[in-house]
């Protein structure tokens, strides 16, 4: 949950910067200067946290009860997120209604811990300030937890039953929007009459819904039919190759309802090779290695995943493309790049998920607000939509009631929003 909430809040803060460095006039970028310089130190601090934030996720998954500090530890960076959101939020505000006083300074109420004696720049200031003092205490925090980086961590250990990252691996048939034609391009490339030993490689930012995809096109009827035995193997972040066969092979036989091989355990590497390489020979196989990290992974399963002139055919999902343009070495290699949903595509998704269909009136324009802040990625359209599933009647009754304006019917989503994400961490 933190990578996805920080990831949201960079986007949000590039976007900003770069609008606020083009649109004033050299008197009024002298007023802002100071903020602006702050907003970019923000980003920079978020920058350097966000690359431990995948082993930070997965050790807050692991510390069912708290009692190592790491599930607090995401919780305040989300917490810090959220707070970066409001400031970027309320800032545009003032932008826009200098002329107006008095709505801005009922919406800066909301932001805890502003003094309301100030006039709304300093209070702004003011409270960025306290967000970078907050980051910077975060991030002096992180020390004790010895997270990985991205570039030290080949990928997050297999999710557990619980998880909230299980979600992609059982994904309903009404959450699987804006995908139809990347869909029916990878059906094609694994069904195609092509004898030929072929990887498909799908690659995407986090939260696009590569694992989505792909397992969907990997539990497809049609690709069912056209393999003799498949098998979809989630990457772990200190994984041996070793462990990677055993389970593939186990998984091949599963698929095929035929006997595991016994021994395998006690194989030395090259005997554990031959012995998947004599079970695939005369089969046309399909194998799925979700979310791998490692440049060089294709070095390890090259040998074992044999050519037999079958149509045989590896998926691989990945946020890299150094890791498809390695595997060129070693197979044919067909790229998807997974690019984000189209506007109407977001909102589909959303009300499938959320209203299961159509939106009410009631809530359309803050429910596209929301979806415009999703910024195209499925896993926060379908994550919000989840949480707002069950409030939707609460909104309904809230928006009715003409004492609130549109800041505090934003507010009260928005805050919702945090209160669910924080019982998760």
């Amino acid at each position: 949950m933190a990578e996805t909430a920080v990831s949201f809040v960079l986007q949000e803060l590039g976007q900003f910067v770069i609008k606020e460095t083009s649109q004033y006039t050299v008197e009024e970028r002298n007023s802002v200067a100071g903020i602006e310089r702050d907003f970019n130190d923000i980003k920079d601090e978020l920058e350097s946290i966000q690359a431990f934030l995948k082993d930070a996720d997965t050790k807050a998954a692991d510390d069912d009860d708290g009692s190592n500090g790491v599930k607090t530890w995401v919780k305040q960076v989300i917490e810090a997120s959220f707070r970066i959101e409001d400031v970027i939020d309320y800032y545009n505000m003032f932008l826009a209604e200098r002329a107006s006083h008095s709505i801005f300074r009922y919406a800066l109420q909301m932001i805890p811990g502003l003094i309301k004696t100030m006039n709304p720049h300093h209070q702004v200031a003011s409270e960025i300030q306290d967000i970078k003092l907050s980051l910077g205490r975060i991030k002096e925090r992180s020390t004790r937890f010895e997270f990985l980086s991205e570039n030290e961590a080949g990928r997050t250990k297999a999710p557990r039953i619980g998880d909230p990252r299980m979600a992609p691996y059982f994904i309903e048939e009404t959450q699987v929007v804006g995908f139809e034609s990347a869909r029916d391009e990878l059906v094609r490339c694994l069904v195609e009459e092509n004898n030929e030993l072929m990887l498909v490689v799908v690659v995407g930012m986090g939260g696009l819904g590569k694992t989505t995809l792909a397992k969907h096109v990997f539990d497809s009827q049609l690709v069912k039919k056209n393999f003799d035995c498949r098998s979809f193997i989630t990457v772990s972040q200190s994984y041996t190759i070793r462990e990677l066969l055993t389970e593939m092979i186990k998984k091949f036989c599963k698929d095929s309802n035929e006997p595991i091989p016994r021994g395998l355990q006690n194989m030395d590497d090259e005997t554990l090779i031959n012995q998947v390489r004599q079970y695939l020979e005369s089969k046309r196989y399909l194998v799925l290695f979700d979310d791998v990290w490692k440049d060089n992974f294709s070095d390890g399963i090259e040998h074992a995943l044999i050519s037999n002139n079958k149509g045989s055919r590896i998926i691989v999902t990945t946020r890299k493309m150094h890791v498809a343009d390695y595997f060129r070495k070693s197979f044919p290699v067909h790229v998807h790049e997974l690019q984000r949903l189209p506007p109407d595509k977001a909102w589909e998704l959303f009300c499938n998920k959320t209203f299961r269909g159509h939106c009410p009136t009631e809530l359309e324009e803050m429910s596209r607000e929301i979806v415009q802040k999703c910024g195209g990625l499925p896993l926060a359209i379908v994550a919000i939509g989840g949480l707002l599933l069950t409030k939707a009647k609460t909104l309904i009754t809230a928006t009715q009631n003409h004492e609130y304006p549109s800041t505090q019917r934003h507010h009260n989503a928005h805050k919702q929003h945090r209160e669910s994400t924080d019982s998760r961490n």
